[in-house]
């Protein structure tokens, strides 16, 4: 199971074909950071996830809703979290219409 930290990595790598040198930058972090948070060894803070926030103007639970994998999230927490999920994705497509 990926911790948030590695989730958000692994989005912005696969879905979004982002560096780590890319992603460093989005939160003024080296690529070694952003390496080693891909790895597990270190963890983004809240202060690196606002910073995250504001550059690609997101609101976060948006982001962690669409990084967090369905399979990453506890049995007792799916319901819940596919219902969030659905949710802020309707309101995306709101913004849009």
């Amino acid at each position: 199971m990926r911790s948030i930290s590695q989730s958000i990595v692994h989005y912005f790598r696969v879905e979004k074909h982002m560096t780590l040198k890319d992603i460093g930058g989005m939160m003024g972090l080296s690529e070694s950071f952003v390496s080693n948070v891909g790895k597990g060894k270190r963890s983004f803070t809240l202060v690196h996830l606002g910073k995250l926030e504001k550059h690609i103007g997101v609101p976060l639970p948006i982001i962690l809703a669409r990084v967090i994998n369905v399979d990453d999230v506890s049995d007792k927490l799916k319901i819940g979290y596919e219902c969030f999920r659905c949710f802020f994705e309707a309101i995306e497509q709101l913004k849009e219409f």
